[in-house]
């Protein structure tokens, strides 16, 4: 965001041509950044495996945040209006227009259901450790009580 503020403050004929891809050319070298940190300290098979998951991942990632932006924002799972392959746009209603938040459709609802996704991970990991925590302590609790019922049977 910053490169491309002082890019349409400085060179605007820059900014102007290159547009989008700023941010398509931030991201890239963020995916290769990362995958290339991740190469030169492992090999060539745990390199690929690795690729191939962060691959996977971040397409779901964007899918699922699409999604609920798609739905939210719009109220219809739309196919055909950005894939041309598609003759004819097909729209799924999933709300009715009613229900529809127009701030889904925007940049700033993407990070609405990011924050949104995030939470619902965390939450469910900590009530994951949670339960584990607790099974932990009554089956501790339970081997204490079958040592004290032994003891006492001797």
């Amino acid at each position: 965001t910053m490169v491309k503020m002082l890019a349409n403050a400085f060179l605007p004929e820059l900014y102007s041509t290159l547009g989008v891809f700023i941010s398509l050319i931030v991201v890239n070298c963020i995916v290769l950044g990362r995958a290339e940190a991740y190469a030169s300290k492992h090999g060539p098979v745990a390199s690929l495996v690795d690729a191939l998951g962060m691959g996977i991942g971040y397409t779901l990632a964007l899918l699922s945040i699409a999604l609920f932006r798609e739905v939210l924002g719009t109220g219809y799972i739309t196919f055909g209006k950005i894939f041309t392959f598609i003759p004819t746009i097909i729209q799924i209603p999933i709300l009715t227009k009613a229900y529809a938040i127009k701030l889904f459709t925007m940049p700033s609802g993407a990070f609405i259901v990011f924050a949104v996704i995030l939470a619902s991970i965390t939450a469910f990991t900590n009530a994951k450790k949670k339960r584990k925590a607790v099974n932990e302590r009554i089956a501790k609790q339970k081997a204490l009580e079958a040592q004290k019922a032994e003891g006492g049977n001797k």
